[in-house]
């Protein structure tokens, strides 16, 4: 149930930051991208933000995983701890696909309308 709540609130994120960047997309296209290249542009940002957000994750995780093996070491005598890395490697997919995906729907929807008529308009 928290993970849903995770994604939700990364879809939330997603949409409030491309509904933002609306004339910083227009800029970009009036200067001579194409929508594909801003949306691209925007997908590898998106990209290059959840693989950040992973690696603070791992880091912020070892830590506790560091708390958790001196626990079971005083408890039982061993230090144990059992990783599942299909579990994990099937968290991280998700968490790229469901920001890349994401990242290309408010994009490309955000990226529609005229450059000159963004441009124009008033936040």
């Amino acid at each position: 149930l928290g993970a849903l709540y995770a994604l939700i609130g990364v879809i939330n994120s997603m949409v409030i930051a491309a509904a933002a960047r609306r004339r910083e997309f227009a800029a970009a296209r009036a200067t001579g991208l194409t929508r594909g290249q801003v949306t691209r542009a925007a997908l590898l940002e998106s990209v290059m933000v959840t693989a950040a957000g992973l690696v603070l994750g791992v880091v912020a995780a070892g830590l506790t995983f560091v708390a958790v093996l001196a626990s079971t070491s005083a408890v039982t005598g061993r230090a144990t701890l059992d990783m599942p890395g299909a579990v994990l490697g099937a968290l991280a997919l998700t968490a790229f696909a469901v920001t890349g995906v994401t990242c290309l729907i408010t994009s490309w929807s955000a990226t529609r309308p005229a450059p000159v008529s963004l441009l124009a308009a008033r936040e």
